[in-house]
């Protein structure tokens, strides 16, 4: 059987760099040579992905690409293997139980405080799946569960941060790639008192994916900080995270403040277990409340 070969965007999306880049380290470094497809598409293999995932992992701990170039020789040997290494096929029909392997092979791998292998289920997941379906499938419903095992003491915090990393490096990596489109703007933020951010990081990435340029102001935003960057950008959609309860009175004072310098037609719309504990306030505002749900309302 024929190596799978992956588009560009595909690999851009799963190594966390622009295809601008990626078409900047092939043409001055030689990096990666695609090969041609049956249909004549550029086609990367398995080695270039993890030979390009390996260059960018040295990009970011501050080595130049330049420098990196010389130690190409040695990297392509170091991936033959994993290019070499049986695939695993996902059928379309059997992703759930894909996505539930991969989660209990991630949780697996935490216990035994192994970051190689969480790194190498996500990106399996990542070759297999298209971005939202792994988020969705795989990366928030392991946060949660992993949230849930911390609470009750069966994952030590050491454990549970471990997991909560490689998410969020994935999200982020996810977000960096994401099609950059800017027919709409939507700006997100968590509440003044919330220090917990993937959730809200999540929904970054899914604005990104259907059309939006997003401002990512992140935990622990001052209401009057964001109330600021509302006015100054003027926003499609604001979006606001509470995890925590942060209590009716600091909720109604937020959003009544951002509804206040909400341009005309903008929506206001706010997610997460402390929000939907006050939905009367929430509707209150006018806001929308996220949920699985409400997310095609709020994306249109």
């Amino acid at each position: 059987m024929a190596e799978p070969l992956y588009r560009i965007h595909a690999v851009a999306e799963m190594v966390g760099i622009s295809e601008n880049l990626l078409r900047a380290w092939e043409r001055r470094y030689q990096v990666v040579s695609p090969r041609r497809s049956p249909s004549g598409y550029r086609g990367y293999s398995r080695a270039d992905v993890e030979l390009l995932r390996r260059v960018t992992q040295l990009t970011r701990e501050g080595m130049a690409i330049g420098d990196i170039a010389a130690l190409l020789p040695t990297l392509r040997r170091e991936v033959k293997g994993a290019a070499t290494a049986p695939a695993t096929a996902t059928p379309a029909t059997d992703a759930g139980g894909q996505l539930e392997g991969w989660l209990e092979a991630v949780l697996s791998a935490a216990r035994a405080l192994d970051q190689a292998k969480v790194e190498e289920v996500f990106d399996q997941a990542m070759a297999t799946l298209p971005p939202l379906q792994v988020m969705d499938g795989l990366l928030m419903p392991l946060q949660l569960k992993v949230g849930d095992l911390w609470h009750k003491g069966e994952l030590t915090t050491g454990q549970e941060h471990l997991v909560s990393y490689a998410v969020r490096a994935r999200l982020t990596a996810m977000l960096q790639a994401a099609p950059r489109q800017s027919r709409r703007h939507a700006v997100c933020a968590c509440l003044a008192t919330e220090e917990h951010d993937l959730g809200l990081l999540s929904a970054a990435v899914r604005f990104r994916h259907h059309g939006f340029r997003v401002t990512y102001l992140g935990a622990r935003t001052p209401t009057e900080q964001l109330v600021e960057a509302v006015e100054q950008l003027k926003p499609d959609v604001v979006a606001l995270s509470a995890v925590v309860d942060p209590g009716l009175a600091e909720l109604e004072r937020a959003l009544a403040k951002v509804s206040a310098v909400l341009p005309r037609g903008a929506r206001l719309a706010v997610g997460g277990p402390g929000a939907e504990r006050h939905q009367a306030a929430v509707d209150a505002a006018g806001a929308l409340l996220v949920t699985a749900d409400s997310w095609p309302k709020l994306l249109r």
